[in-house]
């Protein structure tokens, strides 16, 4: 009588605000939800079940050569055909009382739309743009009303947090629908943490970017990606699933395009990664090149064609997580990627898709993907 009794949640409430406002005539626009409220919730247990191949999210890597299947030892695929597990959550008949919130704003500003174009500074101040969006939820066991009120989290490795995802991100644009020349920056965060049977898990991610677009003529365009980023791995039990990656990349992209059918690429990407989380200080670069084609019809479809060299160079231990996540799914050394994409409107209410992919590193044999898909619209 005493489990079944607690396996019955208690009562809860949950408090809602919702505002949305649009000001000088729509230059500038913000919504805005926010919700709280208290319950109970079932401790969870999760087990990764193996899938049909390539239907998965996970990959399984036996970094410690035992032939287990251990929890420490799965990764999110990068790649389709690894992605052979999922994940599958299993309930418990213990509750833990928490005090939960959620948020979400966006907040969009574009001076185009209520400055006078007829003066100099209102040209100029037109040119730019803004968009700002903050996403939070947040779970925890703490009694301070106050504190479990805040949906922006401080001290995400708080015992009491439970669950806790946030992300934040800001584009700022010049010139956002020039079709000669543009820019942006965005920066980016977000975190995720998640209380298990076997202690937190957390992974959080920076980045800053700069993207630069030139349409040179009529045919020739450029863009250049800039990038500097951060990312972290914690585990409180699996101790080989902490890292922290730093980053830098830039990319290139050049294109000739004569007409609307047609398009051509020459990719260039490099990036530079260390772990800095201890003294093992693994690096990884990597110099990508790749060559895109692109055939489009309104009434036909859409065919692309790309393959790409990838030249990876590693100093650590390739049989461990920080490896996987560095190496990006690849082989340390020389690797060939190609992919094939075809969309075909077969009629006006029916498309089919086939996508093909295929990889080979030096060492390792060809793995060649392939799926199907129709889709009818009605």
């Amino acid at each position: 009588d005493t489990a079944a009794a607690a396996s019955i949640p208690a009562e809860s409430f949950v408090g809602k605000i919702n505002y949305n406002q649009l000001l000088l005539n729509g230059g500038i626009n913000f919504n805005f939800y926010y919700e709280a409220g208290s319950g109970q919730q079932q401790k969870q247990q999760f087990i990764y079940v193996e899938t049909q191949p390539g239907a998965g999210v996970y990959t399984w890597t036996d970094y410690n050569n035992n032939g287990v299947k251990e929890l420490n030892e799965f990764d999110i695929a990068v790649y389709q055909d690894q992605a052979n597990y999922i994940k599958v959550y299993i309930q418990t008949n213990d509750y833990i009382n928490i005090l939960k919130n959620q948020l979400s704003t966006v907040l969009n500003i574009n001076p185009a739309a209520f400055l006078k174009q007829q003066k100099k500074y209102a040209k100029v101040l037109s040119r730019f743009s803004n968009q700002t969006a903050y996403s939070s939820s947040n779970q925890t066991t703490d009694d301070d009303i106050i504190s479990s009120l805040n949906p922006f989290v401080t001290d995400v490795l708080d015992t009491n947090l439970t669950l806790s995802n946030a992300t934040f991100r800001n584009s700022f644009f010049y010139n956002r629908s020039s079709t000669k020349f543009g820019a942006d920056i965005t920066w980016q965060s977000l975190h995720n943490k998640n209380l298990t049977p076997n202690g937190y898990e957390l992974r959080k991610q920076q980045t800053s970017q700069l993207n630069v677009r030139w349409n040179l003529t009529i045919n020739y365009s450029l863009i250049v990606l800039f990038e500097n980023g951060m990312s972290e791995s914690r585990s409180e039990f699996f101790l080989n699933r902490n890292y922290k990656i730093q980053s830098y990349k830039t990319q290139p992209v050049f294109s000739y395009q004569p007409n609307t059918a047609f398009r051509i690429s020459l990719i260039y990407l490099y990036s530079n990664k260390q772990n800095i989380y201890d003294e093992t200080a693994e690096k990884a670069t990597q110099n990508n090149g790749s060559l895109e084609l692109k055939f489009s019809s309104v009434k036909k479809g859409i065919a692309t064609f790309r393959v790409n060299y990838i030249d990876m160079n590693y100093n650590g231990d390739i049989n461990s997580p920080v490896a996987y996540d560095m190496l990006e799914g690849l082989q340390n050394g020389r690797n060939i990627t190609w992919t094939i994409n075809l969309q075909r409107n077969l009629s006006r209410v029916l498309q089919l898709s086939i996508n093909y992919e295929g990889r080979k590193s030096a060492n390792v044999k060809t793995i060649n993907t392939a799926g199907v898909q129709a889709r009818a619209f009605f």
